[in-house]
């Protein structure tokens, strides 16, 4: 039984499916395969069971998990006390995301990792779309998330969520939508946008393109708060991601609803040359549960999380 076995049995537990483990751990799928039914010959028990949407654990899956996540987790700590023994290197990895996101996961992440993990140096950047592509490609960033933009080769995508982008109006505006609406609708409205090529706004035009409507956008602005102000004042429309006004519209300082037709899929984007070690994968499992919790915290105004853990996607899907 190999190290790299096990590591490997996680991640398909994980993901649910051997395209999803074989795209995150950067490893051929029939090599996967082989690898699982390696490890199932040696222990004699069926570890999945394999079915059209993917796999499952079995009952002696699911008890080889347990202790093998064990197994894997003492290792990687017994790995980093080396690295920091007579001061030596310790782990660091740096992660950007826009400032929605960013005052969402970076409380949650630091506060995690630094209390089973402290001798991982993450470093948090706050920054938008262009830059933190910019960042990641020259290698000052290790991963991003993003809302879903134009795929490069040189780089891995992973779906974690799903939102869709909301109409915001002044709580006692008497017209404003109830319930929600299709992007059809609002080519009458004046409309408070951000700027190109935001991750909102990139999904706003792309769709508008797609199903050729037209629409009236009044003022483009660079600011969350911008927008925010210009509703307030009577000014238009916002155009905005759940999570960017949640908290607004939960005190009553706005009203919201879902445009139906516009999807947010947030990514987290790495460089595929990238290998993925142990203090990768400990980032990785506490970003993957504070996504989980956020979606549970906001119920259907926020993140549908694709699967139990999420499934990347190449770039040659899209």
């Amino acid at each position: 039984m190999e190290l790299r076995q096990l590591r490997y049995f996680i991640r398909i537990a994980e993901t649910g499916s051997f395209r999803g483990a074989a795209s995150r751990l950067c490893v051929a799928q029939p090599a996967l395969t082989r690898q699982v039914r390696a490890l199932e010959d040696e222990l004699g028990v069926i570890l999945f069971e394999r079915h059209r949407r993917g796999v499952t654990l079995t009952e002696a899956g699911e008890e080889f998990a347990d202790r093998a996540a064990k197994i894997l987790d003492e290792l990687d700590a017994l790995r980093l006390d080396m690295m920091s023994v007579d001061g030596g290197v310790s782990a660091a990895l740096s992660f950007g995301t826009s400032h929605v996101m960013s005052r969402m996961l970076f409380g949650r992440l630091t506060e995690s990792l630094k209390s089973e993990f402290p001798e991982l140096k993450l470093s948090l950047v706050e920054a938008g779309p262009k830059n933190l592509v910019e960042s990641l490609e020259d290698g000052r960033l290790d991963y991003i998330l993003v809302i879903d933009h134009e795929r490069r080769p040189q780089f891995v995508y992973e779906k974690l969520a799903t939102d869709h982008l909301h109409l915001i109006g002044n709580p006692d505006d008497p017209g404003f939508p109830a319930g929600t609406v299709q992007l059809k609708d609002l080519s009458d409205l004046p409309l408070i946008a951000l700027r190109l090529p935001s991750g909102p706004r990139v999904a706003l035009e792309r769709e508008a393109v797609r199903q050729s409507v037209k629409l009236r956008i009044e003022h483009e602005v660079d600011s969350i708060t911008v927008i925010k102000e210009f509703v307030r004042l009577g000014m238009g429309y916002g155009v905005l991601s759940r999570p960017a006004v949640s908290d607004d519209v939960r005190e009553g300082k706005f009203q919201s609803c879902r445009i139906r037709d516009v999807g947010l899929d947030r990514m987290l984007v790495s460089r595929r040359s990238r290998s993925v070690g142990p203090a990768d994968e400990k980032f990785l499992s506490y970003l993957h549960k504070a996504i989980r919790q956020l979606g549970k915290r906001a119920g259907n105004g926020y993140a549908k999380i694709p699967n139990a853990m999420a499934q990347p996607v190449p770039a040659a899907d899209r």
